[in-house]
C-alpha cells in the first residue's frame, strides 16, 4: 500500500511538472531557417510570436550554390514585418554575421513577425541558406 502512494505521488508531480514546463516555454525562442533562394526572389518566413520586449536578431549560418559551396560572399537580406505591415529597412548579412533586426523601436515590442528573405547581389543560381532567427533572446 506503502508503494502504491508512492507511485501515486510520483505520478502526479510528474503530471504537474510537465504541464508547468509546457506552459512556461508557449513562444520559441528562436526560428531555424533553411530555404532556397531563387534568383533574387523573396521568399516568407512563417509568421511567429514575440513576447519579450527585446530586439530580434538574424544569425546568417550559411550560404551556398552549385558553383560556390560555401559561398562565404553570398549577400542575404532579411526583413522583418509585423502584423499591421510596418517594417524596417532589411539588413543585409554574409554567412557567420549577424545582424539586429529591429532598426525602430516598434519592433522590440511583442507581437506577431515574420520575415522576407532574399539574396542581395545579384545571380542566376539558386542559393541554398540557412539561418537562425531569434525572436525572443
Amino acid at each position: 500500500m506503502k508503494f502504491l502512494k508512492y507511485s501515486f505521488l510520483a505520478l502526479l508531480l510528474a503530471i504537474v511538472t510537465d504541464a508547468g514546463l509546457v506552459f512556461a516555454y508557449d513562444a520559441p525562442m528562436a526560428q531555424g531557417i533553411s530555404m532556397d533562394l531563387v534568383r533574387n526572389t523573396p521568399q516568407w518566413g512563417p509568421w511567429k510570436t514575440k513576447n519579450t520586449w527585446t530586439w530580434q536578431r538574424y544569425e546568417n549560418l550559411s550560404a551556398s550554390t552549385w558553383l560556390t559551396n560555401p559561398c562565404n560572399s553570398c549577400q542575404i537580406v532579411s526583413k522583418l514585418f509585423d502584423k499591421d505591415g510596418n517594417t524596417d529597412l532589411g539588413s543585409v548579412s554574409t554567412p557567420g554575421h549577424t545582424v539586429t533586426l529591429n532598426t525602430n523601436t516598434m519592433f522590440g515590442q511583442p507581437s506577431d513577425y515574420h520575415l522576407s528573405i532574399w539574396r542581395a547581389d545579384t545571380t542566376l543560381l539558386t542559393t541554398h541558406h540557412t539561418a537562425m532567427w531569434v525572436i525572443n533572446p
